[in-house]
Protein backbone atom coordinates (compact mmCIF):
# COMPACT_ATOMS: atom_id res chain seq x y z
CA UNK A 1 0.00 0.00 0.00
CA UNK A 2 1.30 3.47 -0.80
CA UNK A 3 1.99 5.81 2.12
CA UNK A 4 -1.26 7.47 3.27
CA UNK A 5 -1.95 11.12 2.75
CA UNK A 6 -1.76 13.22 5.92
CA UNK A 7 -5.17 14.66 5.07
CA UNK A 8 -6.86 16.98 2.57
CA UNK A 9 -7.17 20.64 3.72
CA UNK A 10 -10.83 21.41 4.61
CA UNK A 11 -12.72 24.06 2.58
CA UNK A 12 -13.33 26.02 5.82
CA UNK A 13 -12.32 25.57 9.50
CA UNK A 14 -13.84 22.52 11.19
CA UNK A 15 -15.60 21.42 7.99
CA UNK A 16 -14.99 17.75 8.78
CA UNK A 17 -16.10 18.04 12.40
CA UNK A 18 -19.28 19.96 11.53
CA UNK A 19 -20.16 17.50 8.76
CA UNK A 20 -19.79 14.57 11.16
CA UNK A 21 -21.85 16.33 13.81
CA UNK A 22 -24.61 16.99 11.25
CA UNK A 23 -24.52 13.32 10.25
CA UNK A 24 -24.96 12.26 13.88
CA UNK A 25 -28.01 14.54 14.28
CA UNK A 26 -29.53 13.22 11.03
CA UNK A 27 -29.03 9.63 12.20
CA UNK A 28 -30.72 10.46 15.50
CA UNK A 29 -33.76 11.62 13.51
CA UNK A 30 -33.83 8.60 11.22
CA UNK A 31 -33.42 6.28 14.21
CA UNK A 32 -36.83 7.40 15.47
CA UNK A 33 -38.32 6.54 12.08
CA UNK A 34 -36.76 3.08 12.09
CA UNK A 35 -37.95 2.45 15.65
CA UNK A 36 -41.53 3.26 14.75
CA UNK A 37 -41.91 1.94 11.20
CA UNK A 38 -39.47 -0.98 10.78
CA UNK A 39 -41.44 -3.56 12.70
CA UNK A 40 -41.69 -6.90 10.97
CA UNK A 41 -38.45 -6.43 9.02
CA UNK A 42 -35.34 -8.49 9.66
CA UNK A 43 -32.10 -6.67 10.40
CA UNK A 44 -30.52 -7.88 7.15
CA UNK A 45 -33.46 -6.80 5.01
CA UNK A 46 -33.63 -3.38 6.67
CA UNK A 47 -29.87 -2.93 6.25
CA UNK A 48 -29.99 -3.92 2.57
CA UNK A 49 -33.04 -1.71 1.93
CA UNK A 50 -31.37 1.28 3.60
CA UNK A 51 -28.15 0.88 1.65
CA UNK A 52 -29.92 0.28 -1.66
CA UNK A 53 -32.12 3.37 -1.36
CA UNK A 54 -29.08 5.43 -0.36
CA UNK A 55 -27.12 4.12 -3.35
CA UNK A 56 -29.94 4.96 -5.78
CA UNK A 57 -30.26 8.43 -4.25
CA UNK A 58 -26.53 9.15 -4.63
CA UNK A 59 -26.56 7.88 -8.22
CA UNK A 60 -29.43 10.30 -8.96
CA UNK A 61 -27.39 13.12 -7.41
CA UNK A 62 -24.47 12.18 -9.63
CA UNK A 63 -26.74 12.15 -12.71
CA UNK A 64 -28.27 15.54 -11.87
CA UNK A 65 -24.84 17.03 -11.43
CA UNK A 66 -23.84 15.64 -14.81
CA UNK A 67 -26.99 17.07 -16.46
CA UNK A 68 -26.15 20.43 -14.88
CA UNK A 69 -22.93 20.49 -16.87
CA UNK A 70 -20.49 19.12 -14.32
CA UNK A 71 -18.80 16.01 -15.74
CA UNK A 72 -18.45 12.98 -13.46
CA UNK A 73 -15.22 12.84 -11.53
CA UNK A 74 -12.61 10.49 -12.88
CA UNK A 75 -12.41 7.15 -11.15
CA UNK A 76 -9.38 6.71 -8.94
CA UNK A 77 -6.79 4.02 -9.52
CA UNK A 78 -7.55 0.36 -8.92
CA UNK A 79 -5.72 0.39 -5.58
CA UNK A 80 -7.87 3.22 -4.21
CA UNK A 81 -11.04 1.55 -5.51
CA UNK A 82 -9.99 -1.63 -3.77
CA UNK A 83 -9.53 0.16 -0.44
CA UNK A 84 -12.90 1.90 -0.77
CA UNK A 85 -14.67 -1.37 -1.52
CA UNK A 86 -12.88 -3.01 1.40
CA UNK A 87 -13.89 -0.20 3.76
CA UNK A 88 -17.52 -0.59 2.62
CA UNK A 89 -17.37 -4.35 3.09
CA UNK A 90 -16.03 -3.97 6.62
CA UNK A 91 -18.09 -0.95 7.65
CA UNK A 92 -21.47 -1.61 6.04
CA UNK A 93 -21.64 -5.38 5.65
CA UNK A 94 -19.73 -6.86 8.59
CA UNK A 95 -20.02 -4.05 11.15
CA UNK A 96 -23.70 -3.20 10.58
CA UNK A 97 -24.73 -6.85 10.44
CA UNK A 98 -22.91 -7.54 13.70
CA UNK A 99 -24.50 -4.44 15.21
CA UNK A 100 -28.03 -5.57 14.36
CA UNK A 101 -27.26 -9.09 15.61
CA UNK A 102 -26.11 -7.64 18.92
CA UNK A 103 -29.21 -5.46 19.18
CA UNK A 104 -31.45 -8.50 18.89
CA UNK A 105 -29.65 -10.34 21.70
CA UNK A 106 -28.70 -7.79 24.37
CA UNK A 107 -30.71 -4.69 23.50
CA UNK A 108 -29.84 -1.16 22.48
CA UNK A 109 -28.15 0.07 25.65
CA UNK A 110 -25.40 -2.50 25.92
CA UNK A 111 -24.84 -2.59 22.16
CA UNK A 112 -24.57 1.20 22.02
CA UNK A 113 -22.19 1.21 24.97
CA UNK A 114 -19.94 -1.25 23.17
CA UNK A 115 -19.84 1.15 20.21
CA UNK A 116 -17.86 3.48 22.45
CA UNK A 117 -14.90 1.26 21.64
CA UNK A 118 -14.84 2.75 18.13
CA UNK A 119 -13.02 6.05 18.85
CA UNK A 120 -10.09 4.66 20.87
CA UNK A 121 -9.61 1.74 18.47
CA UNK A 122 -9.77 4.06 15.45
CA UNK A 123 -7.41 6.56 17.05
CA UNK A 124 -4.96 3.77 17.88
CA UNK A 125 -5.07 2.43 14.33
CA UNK A 126 -4.71 5.92 12.86
CA UNK A 127 -1.72 6.60 15.13
CA UNK A 128 -0.05 3.33 14.17
CA UNK A 129 -0.72 3.35 10.41
CA UNK A 130 -1.20 7.02 9.52
CA UNK A 131 0.88 8.94 12.04
CA UNK A 132 -2.08 11.00 13.28
CA UNK A 133 -1.93 12.50 16.75
CA UNK A 134 -4.14 14.36 19.23
CA UNK A 135 -3.05 17.00 21.70
CA UNK A 136 -3.65 16.64 25.42
CA UNK A 137 -6.86 18.67 25.04
CA UNK A 138 -7.95 16.37 22.24
CA UNK A 139 -7.42 13.20 24.25
CA UNK A 140 -9.16 14.75 27.26
CA UNK A 141 -12.11 15.77 25.07
CA UNK A 142 -12.31 12.27 23.63
CA UNK A 143 -12.32 10.73 27.11
CA UNK A 144 -14.97 13.15 28.41
CA UNK A 145 -17.21 12.58 25.39
CA UNK A 146 -16.98 8.82 25.72
CA UNK A 147 -17.71 8.94 29.46
CA UNK A 148 -20.69 11.22 28.81
CA UNK A 149 -22.08 8.89 26.11
CA UNK A 150 -21.78 5.93 28.48
CA UNK A 151 -23.44 7.99 31.20
CA UNK A 152 -26.43 8.78 28.99
CA UNK A 153 -26.80 5.14 28.06
CA UNK A 154 -26.57 3.98 31.69
CA UNK A 155 -29.22 6.46 32.86
CA UNK A 156 -31.62 5.48 30.06
CA UNK A 157 -34.35 2.83 30.25
CA UNK A 158 -33.26 -0.73 30.93
CA UNK A 159 -32.05 -2.72 27.98
CA UNK A 160 -33.67 -5.86 26.65
CA UNK A 161 -32.41 -8.93 28.50
CA UNK A 162 -30.93 -11.80 26.58
CA UNK A 163 -32.93 -15.01 26.47
CA UNK A 164 -29.98 -17.07 27.78
CA UNK A 165 -26.37 -16.78 28.90
CA UNK A 166 -25.29 -17.98 25.45
CA UNK A 167 -27.32 -15.25 23.77
CA UNK A 168 -25.77 -12.66 26.08
CA UNK A 169 -22.24 -13.79 25.24
CA UNK A 170 -23.02 -13.84 21.52
CA UNK A 171 -24.55 -10.37 21.77
CA UNK A 172 -21.46 -8.96 23.47
CA UNK A 173 -19.18 -10.61 20.90
CA UNK A 174 -21.30 -9.16 18.08
CA UNK A 175 -21.19 -5.70 19.67
CA UNK A 176 -17.41 -5.78 20.08
CA UNK A 177 -17.00 -7.10 16.54
CA UNK A 178 -19.16 -4.28 15.21
CA UNK A 179 -17.15 -1.63 17.06
CA UNK A 180 -13.75 -2.95 16.00
CA UNK A 181 -14.70 -3.47 12.35
CA UNK A 182 -16.32 -0.02 12.20
CA UNK A 183 -13.07 1.51 13.45
CA UNK A 184 -11.09 -0.41 10.83
CA UNK A 185 -13.49 0.76 8.12
CA UNK A 186 -13.08 4.38 9.22
CA UNK A 187 -9.28 4.20 9.06
CA UNK A 188 -9.27 2.55 5.62
CA UNK A 189 -11.80 5.07 4.28
CA UNK A 190 -9.76 7.94 5.72
CA UNK A 191 -6.78 6.87 3.61
CA UNK A 192 -8.71 6.16 0.42
CA UNK A 193 -10.97 9.25 0.49
CA UNK A 194 -7.96 11.54 0.26
CA UNK A 195 -7.59 10.47 -3.36
CA UNK A 196 -11.17 10.51 -4.66
CA UNK A 197 -14.12 12.89 -5.01
CA UNK A 198 -16.51 12.49 -2.05
CA UNK A 199 -19.66 11.43 -3.93
CA UNK A 200 -17.76 8.86 -5.98
CA UNK A 201 -16.04 7.53 -2.89
CA UNK A 202 -19.32 7.15 -1.02
CA UNK A 203 -20.89 5.28 -3.95
CA UNK A 204 -17.96 2.89 -4.09
CA UNK A 205 -18.18 2.24 -0.35
CA UNK A 206 -21.93 1.51 -0.51
CA UNK A 207 -21.72 -0.91 -3.44
CA UNK A 208 -20.47 -4.00 -1.53
CA UNK A 209 -23.28 -3.70 1.01
CA UNK A 210 -25.96 -3.66 -1.69
CA UNK A 211 -24.48 -6.57 -3.67
CA UNK A 212 -23.38 -8.84 -0.82
CA UNK A 213 -26.44 -8.35 1.39
CA UNK A 214 -28.93 -9.06 -1.43
CA UNK A 215 -28.76 -12.90 -1.20
CA UNK A 216 -29.36 -12.71 2.54
CA UNK A 217 -32.15 -10.15 2.15
CA UNK A 218 -33.93 -12.41 -0.36
CA UNK A 219 -34.28 -14.98 2.41
CA UNK A 220 -36.10 -12.50 4.65
CA UNK A 221 -39.46 -14.11 3.84
CA UNK A 222 -42.35 -12.21 5.39
CA UNK A 223 -40.34 -8.99 5.56
CA UNK A 224 -40.89 -8.35 1.86
CA UNK A 225 -44.65 -8.72 2.24
CA UNK A 226 -44.59 -6.23 5.12
CA UNK A 227 -42.95 -3.65 2.87
CA UNK A 228 -45.33 -4.37 -0.02
CA UNK A 229 -48.43 -4.21 2.18
CA UNK A 230 -47.92 -0.62 3.34
CA UNK A 231 -46.83 2.00 0.79
CA UNK A 232 -46.86 4.64 3.56
CA UNK A 233 -44.46 2.58 5.69
CA UNK A 234 -42.30 1.97 2.64
CA UNK A 235 -42.19 5.70 1.87
CA UNK A 236 -41.22 6.64 5.41
CA UNK A 237 -38.44 4.05 5.52
CA UNK A 238 -37.22 5.20 2.10
CA UNK A 239 -37.14 8.83 3.28
CA UNK A 240 -35.15 7.78 6.34
CA UNK A 241 -32.77 5.83 4.12
CA UNK A 242 -32.23 8.85 1.86
CA UNK A 243 -31.54 11.15 4.81
CA UNK A 244 -29.49 8.75 6.88
CA UNK A 245 -27.93 6.49 4.29
CA UNK A 246 -27.54 9.09 1.55
CA UNK A 247 -27.04 12.55 3.06
CA UNK A 248 -25.67 11.20 6.33
CA UNK A 249 -23.08 8.98 4.67
CA UNK A 250 -21.97 11.79 2.38
CA UNK A 251 -21.48 14.07 5.41
CA UNK A 252 -19.59 11.31 7.20
CA UNK A 253 -17.37 10.88 4.14
CA UNK A 254 -16.63 14.61 4.31
CA UNK A 255 -15.77 14.28 7.97
CA UNK A 256 -13.57 11.28 7.27
CA UNK A 257 -11.72 13.19 4.57
CA UNK A 258 -11.20 16.48 6.39
CA UNK A 259 -10.75 15.56 10.09
CA UNK A 260 -8.63 13.11 12.10
CA UNK A 261 -10.15 9.65 12.57
CA UNK A 262 -10.14 9.84 16.36
CA UNK A 263 -12.08 13.11 16.30
CA UNK A 264 -14.76 12.10 13.81
CA UNK A 265 -15.39 8.73 15.46
CA UNK A 266 -15.78 10.44 18.84
CA UNK A 267 -18.22 13.01 17.44
CA UNK A 268 -20.10 10.18 15.74
CA UNK A 269 -20.27 8.40 19.10
CA UNK A 270 -22.44 11.26 20.43
CA UNK A 271 -25.42 9.81 18.55
CA UNK A 272 -27.18 8.71 21.81
CA UNK A 273 -26.91 12.31 23.01
CA UNK A 274 -28.90 13.66 20.07
CA UNK A 275 -31.49 10.90 20.38
CA UNK A 276 -32.68 12.53 23.64
CA UNK A 277 -34.24 15.71 22.17
CA UNK A 278 -35.29 13.98 18.94
CA UNK A 279 -37.12 11.15 20.75
CA UNK A 280 -38.76 13.71 23.06
CA UNK A 281 -40.07 15.71 20.11
CA UNK A 282 -41.09 12.79 17.89
CA UNK A 283 -41.91 9.98 20.31
CA UNK A 284 -42.81 11.88 23.48
CA UNK A 285 -39.97 10.33 25.49
CA UNK A 286 -38.77 12.75 28.18
CA UNK A 287 -35.14 12.67 29.31
CA UNK A 288 -34.19 12.28 32.96
CA UNK A 289 -32.27 15.11 34.69
CA UNK A 290 -29.16 12.91 34.80
CA UNK A 291 -29.37 12.43 31.03
CA UNK A 292 -29.45 16.19 30.50
CA UNK A 293 -26.40 16.60 32.74
CA UNK A 294 -24.47 13.99 30.76
CA UNK A 295 -25.54 15.76 27.57
CA UNK A 296 -23.93 19.01 28.75
CA UNK A 297 -20.72 17.13 29.55
CA UNK A 298 -20.75 15.53 26.09
CA UNK A 299 -21.07 18.92 24.40
CA UNK A 300 -18.17 20.14 26.54
CA UNK A 301 -16.13 17.14 25.42
CA UNK A 302 -16.81 17.92 21.75
CA UNK A 303 -15.75 21.54 22.39
CA UNK A 304 -12.51 20.28 23.91
CA UNK A 305 -11.90 18.25 20.77
CA UNK A 306 -12.15 21.46 18.72
CA UNK A 307 -9.72 23.22 21.06
CA UNK A 308 -7.38 20.24 20.82
CA UNK A 309 -6.91 20.77 17.08
CA UNK A 310 -5.74 24.37 17.43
Amino acid sequence: MTPPSPGTPPPFPYAGELATLAAAVIWACTLSVYRRYARGLSAVLLNWFKNTVALVFLICCLALRWLDGMPPAALPGSEVIGWLLLSGLIGFVISDTALFAGLRRVGAQLTSALQSLVPPVAALLAWFFMGERLTTWGWAGMALTLVAVLGVIRTGPGSQLAASQRDWVLGVVCGVTSAVTQAVGFVIARHALQQVELLTGTLLRLSPAVVLLLPLALRAGSGWSVLAASPLQLGRLAAAAVCGGGVGLFLLAAGTKFAPVGVITTIGATLPIWVIPVSWLTLGERARPAQLAWTILAVAGVAMLFIGEN
